[in-house]
């Protein structure tokens, strides 16, 4: 495997989840802490390190198009811990493009890559209110998924037999990537970035230098 040193990432994995970026000046046991059986992965970046401060947290944001009943993919941004909901907000307006007083953030409650039902989106806990990121009932941590939307797109209205094909159509979807088998030899996580694979139908939004935008499987 050949990764510039300047694009490649060490960061922690918790089970399919990935989690927090260790930074070149750290040290292991000191500022880097591992448990008797650590995960770690190491993540291709399609840009240079865009955490720079271990007092900052790296998210995921999904757009969500009501308009359209769509996920956008995955977007990885940096955020400082103690930012506010309104910084949060201002961070992500800077990445889509939406006006920060119509921007609209809730945390996916699925772990990552986060894929859900497009019929469940719409009535999750959208803009609760918090201190700081970290703070409850946000509670942000690295790796956290973040659904994002533009509070002036209106909800696409479907008749039931629209919703009935949409909700075979994702019970389906999620049935063939959601499922248990007997436990084997782990997959490595792979995290793809835009372009890297070409099957890929979701929208996509804008990017700047301080985000990346990122399709991610295990």
């Amino acid at each position: 495997m050949k990764i510039p040193y300047n694009k490649c990432r060490l960061r922690k994995k918790n089970w399919r989840n990935p989690t927090k970026a260790c930074l070149d000046e750290q040290v292991w046991e000191e500022d880097v802490m591992l448990t008797s059986n650590p995960e770690l992965l190491i993540q291709e970046l399609p840009e240079t390190e865009i955490v720079t401060s271990p007092s900052q947290l790296l998210v995921f944001l999904r757009r969500w198009y009501p308009s359209k009943l769509q996920l956008a993919s995955l977007q990885e941004i940096a955020v400082e811990r103690e930012d506010s909901l309104q910084g949060l907000k201002s961070k992500i307006s800077e990445v889509s493009g939406i006006a920060v007083e119509f921007v609209e953030v809730c945390k996916s409650t699925v772990g990552f890559p986060s894929d859900v039902s497009v019929l469940t989106v719409q009535d999750m806990e959208w803009n609760r209110q918090a201190d700081t990121c970290e703070g409850w009932p946000l509670s942000i941590d690295d790796g956290s998924v973040l659904f994002y939307r533009d509070n002036r797109e209106q909800l696409k209205t479907l008749t039931n037999e629209e919703r009935k094909e949409l909700t075979n159509k994702e019970n389906a979807r999620l049935g063939s990537t959601c499922h248990f088998s007997s436990p084997r030899k782990e997959r490595p996580l792979k995290i793809y970035f835009d372009g890297s694979r070409s099957a890929n139908s979701n929208p996509t939004t804008s990017s700047s230098s301080s985000t990346s935008n990122a399709d991610c499987s295990v």
